[in-house]
């Protein structure tokens, strides 16, 4: 059943989360820039210097924190601090309201491409059993339509549909 997430919180960007190359420890950040049709500025996604494919790389990927706390009930380690490898966290918004949208944060305008199931490759990197607990269904890609400065705190907008 769908839960109702945005009818008294706004939704907001929770956290943001980059990543030079390929294994290499997540990095906080408290601001990015989103380069259009490209990625947040120095993160693997953008420079294709991470775990990349061009059939099924991401330019952002964007996970919410509902599907952090479901998946961390399971979990073989701590997944609050960027062990799931997702560049933008969500919260105040369940997942489903971003499938098929086009979403703004701060200056950036983000469209929804595909889901983003985790790969195996988390489970080399962290502990076997990881990408199991975030399942299928956490996470997805989004497009840099527009580029701009996002930083933590900002709203999330779901943009009304063409």
């Amino acid at each position: 059943m769908f839960e109702f997430f945005n009818t008294l919180k706004t939704a907001v960007l929770h956290s943001i989360f980059i990543s030079e190359s390929a294994g290499q420890t997540v990095k906080s950040l408290d601001k990015i820039r989103a380069i259009e049709n490209e990625g947040l500025q120095g993160d693997r996604y953008q420079t294709k210097q991470g775990y990349w494919d061009p059939v099924e790389g991401c330019q952002v990927t964007i996970i919410t924190l509902h599907e952090i706390t479901r998946a961390q009930k399971k979990a073989p380690v701590p997944l609050d601090v960027g062990q799931h490898r997702r560049n933008l966290v969500l919260t105040n918004i369940h997942p489903k309201q971003l499938v098929n949208r086009t979403i703004q944060i701060g200056e950036a305008v983000f469209e929804y491409e595909k889901p983003r199931p985790p790969c195996g490759y988390l489970d080399q990197l962290l502990l076997k059993g990881t990408a199991k607990a975030l399942g299928n269904k956490s996470g997805f890609c989004f497009k840099v339509k527009q580029g701009g400065r996002l930083s933590v705190g900002d709203k999330v907008i779901v943009l009304p549909l063409d």
